[in-house]
Order: C-alpha cells, then sequence, then structure tokens
C-alpha cells in the first residue's frame, strides 16, 4: 500500500532504493538498490537458463515475521506514543508475523521487541538475520506490549 514498491530516490533524483514496508506515519523501510540490481541480475541469469553462481545460490532460513531495528529515534517516538509500556532502548521490533509462519507457530507476536537471541543482546534486524542464517534454533528474548519478558524457542525454516 501507499509507495510500496516504488523508489526511495535522493536529492540528486538517484534511486537508492525501493520503498517496500510503512512502520508508521513518518517511519518506513526500504531495500537497497544494490540488493535490487543483484537480485534482478539473478532472475535474468535464471531466465536465460544459466547457473546462478554458487555464491548467490543457497538456502536461506526464515522465521516469517516483517521487523525493524528500534533506533533512538523510533525508541523516542514509541516512548511519546505508548508511555505505559514502553522502557525498551534496543532491539528489533515485530512489525506483522506471517500467517502459518514458524514465528506464529512459536507464539510470537505483533508489537513483540526481541531484546536477545540465545543470550546475546541484538542492537539491529541485521543481527537477527544474520543469527537466523547461523543458528538453527533460536532462544528469543522478548518483550511483549504488556510488559511481559519471556524466552520462545523457534527453528527457522528453509526456503529456496
Amino acid at each position: 500500500s501507499g509507495n510500496s514498491g516504488g523508489p526511495l530516490v535522493n536529492l540528486d533524483g538517484q534511486v537508492i532504493g525501493i520503498n517496500s514496508m510503512k512502520a508508521m506515519t513518518g517511519i518506513s523501510f526500504s531495500l537497497p538498490i544494490n540488493y535490487a540490481k543483484s537480485f534482478l541480475v539473478d532472475v535474468d541469469k535464471r531466465k536465460q537458463k544459466q547457473a546462478v553462481p554458487a555464491t548467490n545460490r543457497r538456502q536461506t532460513r526464515y522465521l516469517g515475521i516483517k521487523m525493524f531495528s528500534l533506533t533512538p529515534e523510533i525508541v523516542e517516538e514509541m516512548r511519546y506514543r505508548m508511555p505505559m509500556m514502553f522502557s525498551v532502548t534496543r532491539g528489533v521490533y515485530i512489525a506483522s508475523v506471517l500467517p502459518n509462519s514458524t514465528a506464529q507457530r512459536a507464539g510470537l507476536h505483533a508489537g513483540d521487541i526481541i531484546i536477545e537471541v540465545n543470550g546475546q543482546g541484538i542492537e539491529t534486524s541485521a543481527d537477527l538475520v544474520k543469527r537466523v542464517q547461523e543458528d538453527s534454533t533460536l532462544n528469543l528474548k522478548v518483550i511483549r506490549s504488556n510488559g511481559l519478558v519471556f524466552n520462545i524457542l523457534v527453528t527457522p525454516e528453509m526456503i529456496e
């Protein structure tokens, strides 16, 4: 909806990303243009029935969540909107959970905040993505919107 799928441009009019998700008013997320270019090269090679280089062909693991990193600016905005529950200073906010995903089956909900993976604190969504790709089972420390802190075991699913 909105600008999703549209270009993100800099002040010089250069495309630097593809808009992918609106988190809240004034805060949205985009895929970097280098990622999109690499993806399109792979798609073109597949269409031409050429082999995709082994470095680009790998199985990917996924949890089934849309997420974003809690930057200081986002934390400040969330504290303003939800002062009663928002004491978190870092982590990954789950914007939505995909139906029938491993995350949903494990009990994760939209609005949950992941603050640790396997006993190690996480600062950004990139930290979580790295751990999903590296670890077969994840012990997530989660803070729910009601302030409850708990752990959930999640096994990422493999996709190609």
